[in-house]
């Protein structure tokens, strides 16, 4: 029997955003916005609702797997390289959703650290690279990753138990993109974007924020936290390779991401941002084509925001 494997951390990532998380909580442990403007701000809080909501869809997903002894096969992607049905697993993600939940507390932990007057780097913005960033960094959650459940299994489960999700992020993730298509029948909805192989991102990304190729390839093999935001899938030695998101990756570029230069002999870092007009040629690529609707819509939003182009390559 074919099993249409998801994964425990990407199953998480389509509960999260149908959670809800008031705004004032959400802006008491933001950071202050970069620059001005409605998408500095929205920027700015992403973090702390992203954490908060994938702690909350945790605990979701405790109470509706755990609560009794029934419910979905868990499997295990590394003991023979597929999924393979596991009863340990079942042990193992029970403690990965655990983790999961008390992200929240450290991620809350955190930010007062920073920000009390006796913290040693109490002057610095949080940002990518800071300490509540790195409670969002999915590789230190690797297992989550390898272990998880037959998709149409899953989802069946969830509706049962009136858990909402995100169909779109639980939508199988396809190797191969199908034939463009110009038309849609009557009352069929149009296909989820298949997600990308590294590869397929390095050579679309090639030269954005001056990242050649082969830089592309280093960072997505060891990808950090603004990064890890736009993978999805497993990623282990055995199983299949990483996949991405591209539309969030040129959503980080155009917001600006900060890189290493060096200015007057010495190692800096730098923000760089990514025009839109650039970002246009991403999607012009032949393995962008499913992709090039959705970046339209974001396109739009971003404009709306004006964000202030720099990166004119």
């Amino acid at each position: 029997m074919q099993i249409n494997f998801v994964s425990l951390s990407d199953v998480v990532r389509a509960i999260a955003p149908r959670v809800d998380v008031a705004e004032e909580e959400v802006e008491l442990y933001s950071a202050q916005p970069a620059n001005d403007g409605p998408l500095w701000e929205m920027l700015a809080r992403r973090p702390a609702r992203q954490c908060f909501q994938e702690s909350r869809a945790a605990i979701q997903l405790l109470e509706c797997l755990f609560k009794t002894s029934a419910g979905p096969r868990w499997f295990d992607t590394v003991l023979r390289g597929y999924p393979l049905q596991s009863e340990d697993a079942r042990k193992e993600g029970r403690d990965e959703l655990v983790r999961f939940v008390n992200q929240e507390q450290e991620f809350k932990a955190s930010v007062e650290r920073m920000r009390s007057p006796f913290a040693r780097w109490h002057d610095r913005r949080f940002d990518g690279e800071n300490q509540p960033a790195r409670a969002l960094d999915y590789p230190k959650m690797r297992r989550s990753n390898e272990i998880g459940f037959d998709r149409t299994e899953l989802i069946s489960y969830l509706v049962d138990n009136g858990v909402s999700y995100s169909p779109q992020l639980l939508a199988p993730p396809r190797t191969e993109p199908p034939a463009p298509s110009t038309s849609t029948a009557c009352g069929q909805l149009p296909e989820v974007p298949s997600y990308l192989a590294s590869g397929a991102v390095a050579r679309a990304f090639d030269g954005c924020a001056s990242w050649t190729k082969s830089e592309w390839s280093r960072m997505l093999g060891d990808a950090g936290p603004w990064l890890s935001a736009a993978r999805r899938g497993p990623k282990t030695a055995t199983h299949s390779p990483a996949l991405w998101d591209p539309v969030i990756i040129a959503r980080a570029l155009a917001a600006g991401v900060r890189r290493k230069r060096q200015i007057d002999g010495t190692q800096k870092y730098i923000e760089v941002k990514t025009s839109l007009r650039r970002l246009d040629r991403v999607f012009e690529h032949p393995e962008m084509h499913e992709w090039r609707k959705s970046w339209e819509r974001e396109r739009e939003e971003l404009e709306t925001y004006q964000v202030d182009n720099t990166d004119p390559a």
